[in-house]
Order: C-alpha cells, then sequence, then structure tokens
C-alpha cells in the first residue's frame, strides 16, 4: 500500500508541476501580461525630464520621441502638477513671453491662474522640459501619428507603454478649421477618434 501511496503521490506531484508550467507559459505568452515587446516600439526612445534617454522597458519617463518622425511628445503625470493629465486648457496663441499671456476662461488647471495652451506651452519652454525648449501643439495629421488602433476597448487609442495616462476625450491641436470662424481649431478624440473643430473658448486636454 506504501509504494502505491507513494507512486500516487508522484503522480500527483508531477502533474501539478505539469500544470504550473503549463500555466506559467500561458501567462507569459498572454498579450495582456507582458509588456508590450521592445521590437514593436524600437522606433520609440524614452527620455526623462531633464531630456537623458530612458530604456525603452524602464522607467520613470517624462517624454517619448517617435524617432520615424523626429517628434517628441509629453507623457502627462498622473499626479496634480503643472502638467497633470486631467488638466484642461482653452486655446490661445503662444507671446513671446509669460508676462503677456491672458487667463483662459473654461480650462482647469487649479493653482496655476492661466489655463490656456499658450501659457502651458510657454512653461514647458521655459522649465527645457526633457531638454527641449521649442514645444508646440501639434498639427492634426502629427497627432494621428500617435493613435494605436490595436488598442481594445474602452481605450484611449494610444498605447499605454507610452502613453500611460491619455484621456478618453478630445486633445487639442494647432490645425485650423477654415469653414469656421476665425480661432476655430481642430481637436482629436483618443476614444473615438473623431475630429472635430472647436472654438478658442473650449476646454481640451493637451
Amino acid at each position: 500500500m506504501k509504494r502505491r501511496d507513494n507512486a500516487t503521490s508522484s503522480a500527483l506531484l508531477l502533474l501539478t508541476l505539469l500544470l504550473i508550467i503549463v500555466y506559467t507559459l500561458d501567462r507569459w505568452l498572454s498579450f495582456d501580461t507582458l509588456p508590450v515587446p521592445v521590437t514593436k516600439y524600437e522606433n520609440w526612445q524614452k527620455l526623462d525630464a531633464q531630456g537623458q534617454r530612458v530604456a525603452i522597458d524602464k522607467g520613470p519617463w517624462k517624454c517619448a520621441t517617435d524617432l520615424s518622425t523626429g517628434l517628441t511628445w509629453e507623457n502627462k503625470s498622473p499626479t496634480e502638477n503643472e502638467y497633470f493629465t486631467k488638466w484642461t486648457y482653452t486655446w490661445q496663441e503662444r507671446p513671446s513671453s509669460l508676462a503677456n499671456v491672458q487667463t483662459g476662461t473654461g480650462g482647469s488647471c487649479s493653482g496655476l491662474g492661466h489655463c490656456d495652451t499658450s501659457h502651458l506651452i510657454q512653461r514647458a519652454n521655459l522649465q527645457n522640459m526633457c531638454g527641449y525648449s521649442d514645444w508646440r501643439l501639434p498639427t492634426l495629421d502629427e497627432l494621428m501619428t500617435i493613435v494605436d488602433h490595436s488598442v481594445p476597448e474602452p481605450g484611449p487609442l494610444v498605447c499605454d507603454c507610452l502613453f500611460p495616462h491619455t484621456q478618453r476625450s478630445s486633445y487639442w491641436t494647432s490645425t485650423h478649421d477654415t469653414e469656421k470662424p476665425a480661432g476655430h481649431r481642430f481637436g482629436l478624440d483618443f476614444k473615438t477618434m473623431e475630429k472635430r473643430s472647436f472654438p478658442p473658448h473650449a476646454a481640451l486636454f493637451v
């Protein structure tokens, strides 16, 4: 009886080990549980706030450069600071200095005083964010280059391995809507991919 019990125990142990191996392999090969393969985003370079390179599978990072276009994009902050991902901004052209910036009327950026695109861009440039001082809003075509249609519902349709704090809503672009009154520009919704024209007093993400 003892030999049979030992054989049974060994068989159960072997079966358990096999199940563990199969489960581990299944989890390892699962797209949802693995970091995005480096090869899929080999044309991207992460940067920290000072502009130093960060490995594509490491963090933290403040910006990401698309090496295929040469464009560098901000990775918004999940904490409530001057680059908070949930703050919105009204549109305003960039002046020559912060002293000339007028306060926006519809944005939400608690504590900063100026909730408009102009002030945000000037702030990023004065701080030399990620080593750059020529920050601007993207055109509609440029913003479309970071869309990732492989992202499942509910989105947003951008890779969270690069931009994990993107909102499922509309973001400003610098592209004018020539069929609307002066000042109207297009926004791109990262949930629906809707390209919509907005007046300058609208509050959008940046």
